[in-house]
Formats: C-alpha cells, structure tokens, sequence
C-alpha cells in the first residue's frame, strides 16, 4: 500500500488531469473534446514514462497477482470459493483495483468514456492490460449491462468529474445485484477547492450523515435520492480531505423499482 503522503499526492494530480465534463445535460456538452484531449495527453505521458513520477503505480496497475485493495475486503465479506463480479466504472487504461482475492474468484470489467483512445495508447507504449477497458459512459451503464449485474462497483475521482453525477450514481446502484455494494472515493468539495474553474463544477460532501452533490444551482441530497434503494455510508479519511462512500443495495427494494 503507497503511504499517505504518495497516496494524496497522487490523488491531487489525477483530479488536476483526468478531467472529465462539466454540466448537467442529458449528453456531454460541447467542451468534451477539450476534456478528452487533456485526459488523453497525461495518459499518453504516464504510459510512456510508466507512471512518471509514481512508478509503483504503473507497476501495480499491471501486477496480475495484486491484491484486492484492504479497504474493499474489509467491509465486503464474500465467502471462500465465490466469484466476485466487479464493475470498475471510470477506470482509465488500466484498472487501479487489484485482480486477486485469497480463496475468491475476481472478475472485473472496466469501463470509461475514452476506452478507444487508451487502445491505442497501450498500444502506442507496448502496454497489455490484465483487464481492457471497455467504452462506457457513468451515466449511461444500463445501456451495457443489465441490472443486478456485479456484486461491487467502484469508482474513484471520477463521478464528480460527470455531466450528471447523481444519474451516474444510480446507474451504478441499478447495476449492482441486491445485497451488493457501491464503493465510490473522491475528493470533499473539490469544486469549491477549485474556484468552480474549468472542469470543477461539481462538489461531493456530507452534512451529518447525509451525502450531497451540489453545483452552483443546485443541491442534491444522494441518501434521500436512494432511499428505499439503498443505505448509505460516509467515511472521511486524511483529515477530512477525501470521503468514501459505500450504498449498500438493499437485499429487496423498500418501494421503489431497482
């Protein structure tokens, strides 16, 4: 596991460079191609250099044999002997979860919007992945795959980044089988940390239990949004700097359609 300064440093430089779009519409404004463009660029750079400045990223991003992270197995107990279906959902080229989990089988499918664009990439730079990301909007999940489908999805410093962040969530919830798991981490309030500039319009925070997404129009209370669907769970970590958030897909719906 990289230590905790490594870890943010890291995490601050991936939310400067794998932007992704602004405004809530029903399709990606204008402005994507931008956004792209620069996504493409700092991926073209890590590849090339095999992770820059992070090295030990590179190469755990292409270990067949690292573990599933601690913080997963942690809270998601799956017994000895199952097949755990993941769903790594803004992934870029190589996928940061780890590929094995003692006595378990772990399937994981990636997607992200630029997917062809990272072929050619890996491609370019002599990199096979041990899992291809496939081409596929946050926001646009059930049009690759039916509900209920993965035991976990995951996705870091990515939904915030969305054109419809709160759509994006629950897709991913629609996804999950019932009983399974949502794990997200981002940033808290990036947006605001950012001045609103650029591709930071969307912010990611609690407010006592309760998880929110808010824009500079508006406010979304994603535990209300979820109700009936799902249980919501936030944890602040490096001292309050980042949150994860685990929905917990309940076992049967409470009144409202999955």
């Amino acid at each position: 596991m990289m230590n905790k300064s490594l870890r943010v440093g890291l995490h601050r430089l991936f939310r400067r460079t794998l932007i992704r779009i602004k405004s809530l519409k029903s399709d990606p404004p204008k402005d994507w191609q931008l956004a792209a463009d620069e996504e493409r660029d700092f991926w073209a750079h890590w590849l090339w250099t095999r992770g820059g400045e992070w090295p030990a990223d590179f190469q755990s991003r292409c270990d067949p044999n690292l573990p599933l992270q601690d913080h997963i197995t942690a809270i998601f107990d799956r017994p000895l002997g199952a097949t755990v279906r993941i769903l790594d959902v803004g992934a870029g080229p190589l996928t940061y979860l780890g590929k094995q989990w003692p006595g378990r089988t772990v399937e994981i499918t990636a997607v992200d919007p630029l997917a062809e664009t990272y072929d050619q990439l890996l491609a370019q730079h002599g990199v096979v992945p041990q899992v291809r990301t496939e081409k596929g909007d946050a926001e646009r999940l059930t049009d690759l795959f039916p509900a209920n489908t993965f035991d976990l999805v995951h996705a870091r410093n990515c939904i915030d980044h969305g054109y419809d962040p709160v759509l994006a969530i629950q897709q991913m919830v629609k996804v999950t089988k019932p009983g399974g798991l949502v794990y997200m981490h981002h940033a808290v309030n990036e947006a605001e940390q950012q001045q609103y500039e650029g591709f930071h319009q969307w912010n990611l925070y609690t407010q006592g239990n309760e998880f929110f997404i808010s824009s500079q129009t508006q406010t979304i209370n994603v535990t209300q949004a979820l109700a009936g669907i799902a249980e919501v769970r936030n944890v602040l970590y490096d001292g309050g700097i980042w949150m994860a958030n685990q929905l917990w897909k309940h076992p049967v719906s409470r009144g409202r359609s999955q």
